[in-house]
């Protein structure tokens, strides 16, 4: 179609107010997040990932890149003990531009978090999986956040296991003993931890009653590890390691030595979740996650496992999710710190179509 044919198109949709692609003036800031979150929310298909290819010598052996016209959007590696993945721009000459939110004055927003780049319809945005940001006039603005409602629990999975039936129930026993902070002092210590609770349990199913503690540990190093782990004792020292070097002649039993590391590593990963011991039908299983539903609202989705040491090793055998709705949130996390976008929020959940 000739140039001056899209040209009248164009002038005459202006004056008889149809829709023009691409034209978002008439919307406000706070108009354009509702609009595009909800579409995020509901028509996923929508937004496409954009895939990024290793940029050339000259712009970073780490970083990744996709040009659009005359601007490369890289992806780049940060610094500090935290390196998250961030989307920025390629200057003329290969250095970054980068494109701080200008709505979100928070030090270390998305701190610790991988961007990626998205498509929808004309408009490129970032998201971590948890927000989206528009790229607009080299500058990024935050049009809302993401959270996840739970209602409830669902059946745990496989349904037709007995013991996730009994799991699923809340059929369960917790042989646990709480350890009050007056009597911190009196258990073996752990670097950057406190001792909540104790267990005494048969875990590997050797006829004998280990003491297992369940330490409550926060570390600020890295990008921050807060979990809850389930360490066995021995002589009222710590096992942690099969080579038992954190705590030497602790037991020279290889089985127990064994069991402890197994049970150290399943429960001191960094992903903010509690652990237990629990009891279907006399026997003993690890926990990993809430014994109850406490969060209705959160950043993830819960989902808690369980756990059952057999043949030198523990084996995930039930998992349990929650009957759970995405929403949209219209202010920041940081730490346990809320902080308002520059829009007036709304009201939770209500303008949340489901």
């Amino acid at each position: 179609m000739p140039k001056n044919i899209w040209l009248l198109f164009f002038i005459i949709s202006l004056l008889i107010g149809l829709p023009v692609k691409g034209l978002s003036a008439s919307e406000t800031l706070k108009e354009q997040a509702d609009r595009i979150c909800h579409a995020y929310i509901e028509n996923p298909n929508s937004f496409e990932t954009v895939k990024m290819t290793p940029c050339t010598d000259n712009q970073g052996n780490d970083n990744f890149c996709y040009k659009n016209g005359n601007k490369t959007y890289v992806s780049v590696s940060g610094n500090g003990t935290c390196h998250p993945r961030s989307i920025e721009e390629l200057n003329a000459d290969s250095s970054i531009k980068y494109l701080p939110a200008s709505n979100a004055t928070i030090d270390g927003y998305s701190w610790g978090t991988d961007d990626f780049l998205l498509k929808h319809q004309d408009q490129f945005l970032i998201s971590s999986g948890y927000d989206l940001r528009l790229l607009q006039n080299d500058k990024t603005l935050v049009l809302c956040g993401f959270l996840y409602a739970s209602q409830k629990w669902k059946p745990a999975e496989p349904v037709n296991k007995a013991v996730c039936q009994k799991f699923s129930e809340h059929n369960f026993f917790v042989p646990e003993t709480k350890i009050a902070e007056s009597q911190w002092e009196q258990w073996p210590s752990y670097p950057e931890a406190r001792p909540v609770a104790f267990y005494e349990s048969d875990l590997n199913h050797d006829g004998q009653k280990e003491k297992v503690i369940n330490y409550d540990y926060s570390s600020g190093g890295g990008c921050g590890c807060d979990t809850q782990i389930l360490i066995n004792s021995h002589n009222k020292k710590l096992i942690t390691k099969s080579d038992s070097q954190s705590e030497s002649e602790a037991t020279t039993d290889p089985e127990i030595e064994n069991f402890s590391e197994k049970l150290f590593s399943l429960t001191s990963r960094c992903n903010k979740v509690a652990s237990h011991i629990i009891q279907i039908d006399d026997k003993d299983y690890v926990l990993i996650g809430d014994l109850e539903l406490k969060e209705k609202i959160s950043q993830k989705i819960p989902t808690r496992t369980l756990w059952e040491y057999k043949d030198g090793d523990f084996h995930q055998i039930c998992t349990q999710k929650t009957d759970t709705i995405r929403v949209i949130d219209y202010e920041l996390y940081k730490g346990k710190e809320r902080y308002n976008l520059n829009y007036k929020p709304l009201d939770e959940m209500t303008d949340v179509k489901k």
